[in-house]
């Protein structure tokens, strides 16, 4: 009985592990939908690797995970429904950092407000 309790505590311990690790420590691209439209077409490139998102609805948000190799700044292009350009270049990053967060918020006239955490 002992071991049994021993061996699902390890387990249990062991998941409980994984899901930290990849909510604290996992570095995300999120993007958030404000701009009324849909959002057709979306890269979001770091450290010369893109992201891309699609058909991200209005008021929908969508997300990513990256890896950070070297210093970087989120570089971003895409379009609205109504072909309205999204673009910009946002932030820094840098080799060794986790858990970032950048959230990009896409506004109706497509301009994107950035935070980073």
């Amino acid at each position: 009985m002992k071991k049994w309790m021993l061996t699902t505590v390890a387990v249990a311990v062991a998941v409980l592990v994984v899901l930290c690790y990849w909510i604290f420590f996992t570095n995300r691209l999120i993007v958030v939908n404000n701009s009324g439209k849909e959002i057709t077409r979306l890269t979001i490139k770091v450290a010369r690797q893109e992201h891309p998102l699609a058909h991200i609805k209005a008021g929908r948000v969508a997300s990513c995970t990256f890896r950070l190799r070297g210093d970087t700044s989120f570089e971003v292009h895409g379009t609205l429904s109504d072909g309205t350009v999204i673009a910009g270049d946002f932030g820094y990053a840098t080799n060794g950092m986790f858990g970032v967060r950048a959230t990009f918020t896409v506004q109706p006239n497509g301009s994107v407000n950035f935070k980073q955490e």
